[in-house]
């Protein structure tokens, strides 16, 4: 399935697609959550309690143990208690820990625009290659074709006795350096192809083809400030 990408396409791909960029987001992700509870420490904190309780019935007798005598009393009861307190003096401890935190935040920041800027450097060599490679092949399958053609007339003036053996054999073996120089393209092409395939999270079936209007893009300007 051929598919015809622009760089600006390839680094939205892979921004989407590209596991390692996934996992350096993840990363951020992380780091901002360690943040948050860093920052929770300066809130107050509010402690809740909850409490059930039973009495039965009381009980009055006199001093010698007689003369008992019930006393109804409340037979349930319960208690509810909160309470608040903040932290008013830490030595810095707090305010250190979410410096750290946000420093942690920056870094896994900065981690993830390296890892995304290698990865558009690394695919925008895999581009401009693939590119190249496109259109050598098309001179070698031109080249081939008037080989062919050459061979041919060589071939019908070797019977009319105006052109030797050596002749034939020259351009034939011009003809065997084309289509091996051809065969090499083509895997050179397959490998870049499965290279920016697999990076971009594209089908494997995918046949990548650049976009023809590369040569008028700013590539300094795309690698740079993308995004």
């Amino acid at each position: 399935m051929n598919r015809v990408l622009t760089l600006d396409e390839i680094f939205h791909l892979v921004t989407e697609n590209s596991k390692q960029l996934k996992l350096s987001q993840k990363g951020i992700d992380i780091a901002k959550k360690a943040t948050d509870v860093a920052k929770t420490s300066r809130l107050p904190s509010i402690d809740a309690s909850l409490s059930f309780s039973y009495l039965g019935d009381g009980t009055i007798m006199d001093r010698e143990l007689t003369n008992i005598t019930r006393a109804p009393m409340p037979h349930f009861g319960n208690n509810f208690a909160l309470e608040a307190s903040q932290v008013v003096f830490s030595g810095g401890a707090i305010s250190n820990s979410i410096a750290k935190a946000e420093l942690q935040e920056q870094v896994a920041q900065l981690s993830y625009e390296k890892d995304l800027m290698d990865i558009r450097f690394l695919l925008t060599g895999y581009y401009l290659d693939l590119y190249k490679l496109m259109n050598q092949r098309e001179v070698y399958v031109k080249n081939i074709e008037q080989t062919n053609l050459l061979i041919k007339q060589i071939k019908a003036k070797h019977k009319e006795g105006m052109a030797l053996n050596n002749d034939i054999t020259r351009h034939e073996l011009t003809l065997q350096n084309y289509e091996l120089s051809l065969i090499e393209i083509d895997n050179n092409c397959d490998i870049l192809n499965h290279h920016l395939i697999v990076t971009l999270g594209l089908p494997h079936n995918t046949v990548i083809m650049p976009d023809s209007m590369i040569l008028g893009i700013d590539l300094n300007i795309h690698c740079v400030f993308y995004g």
